[in-house]
């Protein structure tokens, strides 16, 4: 009987293994580079599935993916988490994760975040350093030729170096990631739960709705990239189509075409003299301080910056500084695509891309004649590279179109340069039960854009069986883009708000501190003198001095929190126009400044005739606020902080 007792529990316990909630998974301390307020937060927690590398090889070695899960804001959250699958292929999703924290679908459901295999803090490091390498090449003044074998030969060295490493590459893919995905789940102990897929994250996801169906409620496909259609073959032709339909709505804009009539043929004349005279800039935050901009990868930085519909209104006053050979704006977007650059695995992206689409590769496709001419360079560096690539064995089955019966929603942009809405209607094609919705004037990531897609996309997510209220795109419709047209055109004003809000730079923050804690003081001294009985008359000179010290100083700290409102608002709801100046409405506080200068003039003129009236103290103190003073003054000038 004991026998037969032992041998059931056993069974049982055998049978339960496979299952356990704590078999794969191991929570651990938070894992980010820069923890913040993560570290303190307990709705937060940071966990390392463990997965093997080939699940065929009983001896095979054992990879650690980084997983994280935001607990849901909720007190009595729903039991169908959301995971979401990021983009690229090979996009670190923990770069960001900063922005996930107060997430409108973090209400209800927690949010499931984690790296790929060989992705970010997923293990193994993959050729840590080839970001960092290609950015050095792409800076560089090398002709297209040069661009693409520098290009090849780098990549195909980190293979080789991989390979050394002892790393199986065939099994870095999309088919192994979602086997990573079902045994998160089953970690987890989750009965069903939702995709998030962006980017060719929706291309893992439909791997996912194809193998594991009934694991899932509903599946969200944002900029999604059909299975069916090679995306390799299809950069130019994307990156055309969204840059016509910007210059499209530029022209039918009344705003927009009355400031800038001819903004394309502006925007060709400004590329195409970059093939005779590449601009040349120097920045010390980026790799080896120089950066020359060609013809080909200023035609990159435009294209990564048609992702994003916040950046659209200040286009045009973009490709304006470019006409015009703007050197301090360049310097200030090199700084700022220099990070977005490293956020991404190339060798990553190699892989998952040969392996999802080399049996649909045309490497017999026509190059393209004309404007669009080696624009994207770049790209076209990669077919050298799959084209020598022989250890990958590629999934024929995932270009197969498939259908299911899961609720999915279906989101584009018509202005999308990598996934445009063609993409959106191939895949609506093979979906029966999905909600296409195509947005005019938004480009990649559509659920990160208006408002009106955020709430379609929560909508879906509460009930995905019905389709969402889509009235709010009729107003999108109307006016796709809020062109912008008056700027403060200063570009300085970006170098400022780094050396200050970012480096905290010790000289400017504390001039800065300075001036308002000698403000304080005098005010204090003024207002002591004041309220004191005190028959001692105070001497004209004296009191003339205290005033214009104290009414400079004041103007001085108004006009700094101004300016640092105005660049906070610029920031949050224009985005990269800080690299060009500010919203124009801040012009007016730049006319402070020249009374400001002035009141500084009249400030040391009374110091200097007060001097052998005055005290000790008051020598040394005001003394110390005719410094303060000066590094204002200085600054002002720097930065050109005029109307």
């Amino acid at each position: 009987m004991k026998i037969h007792y032992l041998f059931c529990l056993l069974f049982w316990i055998v049978l339960y293994l496979p299952l356990n909630a704590e078999a794969n998974l191991e929570f651990t301390d938070c894992f980010l580079e820069d923890c913040g307020t993560f570290i303190h937060d307990q709705s937060i927690q940071f966990a390392y599935l463990y997965v093997p590398e080939n699940r065929d090889d009983p001896d095979s070695r054992t990879l650690k993916i980084a997983v994280l899960i935001m607990k849901s804001k909720s007190d009595q959250p729903l039991e169908d988490p959301l995971i979401y699958l990021n983009g690229g292929p090979g996009g670190m999703t923990f770069s960001r994760i900063e922005r996930w924290k107060d997430h409108y679908l973090r209400d209800q459901r927690d949010l499931i975040f984690f790296d790929y295999r060989g992705v970010g803090l997923s293990e193994p490091e993959f050729c840590i350093d080839l970001q960092l390498e290609l950015w050095e090449i792409g800076a560089a003044d090398l002709t297209v030729k040069q661009f693409k074998e520098e290009k090849k030969n780098l990549t195909l060295n980190c293979f080789e170096q991989l390979k050394a490493e002892g790393i199986d590459l065939s099994k870095y893919n999309s088919t192994q990631a979602v086997l990573d995905l079902e045994d998160l789940r089953h970690s987890l102990g989750i009965d069903q739960w939702n995709l998030y897929g962006i980017s060719y994250g929706t291309r893992i996801a439909q791997a996912y709705m194809k193998n594991h169906p009934k694991a899932l409620r509903s599946v969200i496909l944002d900029s999604p990239v059909p299975v069916n259609f090679s995306l390799l073959d299809s950069y130019l032709d994307s990156y055309r189509n969204g840059i016509e339909e910007f210059f499209n709505y530029c022209n039918q804009s009344p705003v927009c075409s009355k400031r800038f009539p001819v903004l394309e043929e502006q925007f060709f004349r400004a590329i195409e003299s970059l093939k005779e005279e590449p601009l040349t800039i120097y920045s010390s935050n980026v790799p080896g301080g120089e950066v020359v901009v060609n013809f080909y990868n200023a035609h990159l930085a435009f294209h990564q910056l048609l992702y994003v519909r916040d950046f659209y209104p200040v286009l045009p006053w973009l490709f304006e500084s470019l006409y015009n050979r703007d050197k301090v704006v360049f310097s200030n977007l090199v700084e700022s695509l220099f990070s977005r650059s490293q956020e991404i695995s190339h060798s990553m992206y190699i892989i998952k891309c040969f392996y999802d689409y080399g049996l649909l590769i045309d490497f017999q496709k026509a190059d393209e004649e004309g404007l669009l001419k080696d624009a994207l360079a770049y790209f076209d560096a990669d077919q050298l590279v799959y084209a020598q690539i022989d250890f990958i064995e590629q999934d024929s089955a995932i270009i197969h179109p498939f259908d299911t019966n899961i609720p999915t929603l279906i989101l584009t942009g018509a202005n999308d340069p990598i996934t445009p809405s063609d993409f959106g209607r191939r895949v609506n094609e093979y979906l029966t039960l999905a909600y296409w919705f195509d947005f005019p004037g938004v480009g990649h990531g559509v659920s990160f854009g208006p408002d009106c897609a955020r709430q379609l996309t929560s909508d879906f997510v509460d009930n995905p069986s019905v389709i969402p209220d889509y009235q709010c795109m009729d107003e999108i419709r109307e006016n796709p883009i809020q062109w912008l047209d008056a700027i403060y055109h200063n570009p300085h004003m970006a170098n400022f708000s780094k050396r200050v809000i970012i480096e905290r730079n010790p000289y400017i923050v504390g001039s800065l501190l300075s001036l308002v804690l000698l403000l304080f003081i005098s005010l204090a001294r003024g207002l002591t003198r004041r309220f004191k009985d005190n028959k001692t008359q105070m001497a004209p000179f004296i009191r003339r001095r205290n005033t214009y010290f104290q009414l400079t100083a004041s103007l001085s700290v108004v006009f700094f929190a101004l300016l640092f409102w105005y660049i906070s608002f610029t920031v949050q709801n224009h985005g990269i126009l800080a690299l060009l100046g500010l919203v124009n409405e801040s012009r007016w506080i730049f006319f402070l400044v020249y009374f400001i200068l002035l009141g500084m003039a009249f400030s040391l003129n009374w110091y200097i005739q007060s001097y052998y009236q005055s005290s000790g103290f008051d020598k040394v103190f005001y003394g110390l606020m005719m410094f303060v003073f000066f590094v204002v003054a200085v600054l002002m000038v720097l930065f050109k902080m005029f109307p």
